[in-house]
């Protein structure tokens, strides 16, 4: 009786593990079998004619571009672009600014110049 239970619970236990090859699609190799779905890329573009067909044997890795742009990305120029403006306004007002002191700086020392001490005649000098 333990015997045939044993035996018993071996088949149903490499059936359960056999089971999922016959009911999906599971390889053992590198072959391209997945369903068909549909992609929607962030970027405009249209995927590349390269592509692995089903069936296909994959021997190694190797990288794929899966799309090709149709314009060009220009994300980063425009932030670099703004970038620059924003600098080349601080570097005007900056200009300014010292502009703005050294004409406050002449005008103190034109000042100083009125103001300053300068000994009479009789007078003694510390």
């Amino acid at each position: 009786m333990v015997r045939l239970a044993v035996a018993f619970a071996l088949i149903a236990l490499s059936t359960w593990a056999f089971l999922p090859y016959l009911g999906y699609r599971v390889a053992s190799s590198a072959f391209v079998n997945a369903e068909l779905v549909r992609v929607t890329a962030p970027i405009a573009g249209r995927l590349t004619r390269d592509l692995p067909r089903k069936g296909d044997f994959i021997e190694k890795p190797a990288t794929v571009t899966l799309i090709e742009e149709l314009s060009r990305d220009h994300r980063h120029i425009l932030q670099i672009t703004s970038q620059h403006t924003v600098a080349k306004e601080r570097a005007d007002l900056a200009r300014k600014q010292l502009s703005e002191i050294a004409a406050a700086d002449d005008e103190l020392a034109k000042r100083a110049q009125i103001y300053r001490w300068r000994p009479r005649a009789g007078h003694i000098t510390p």
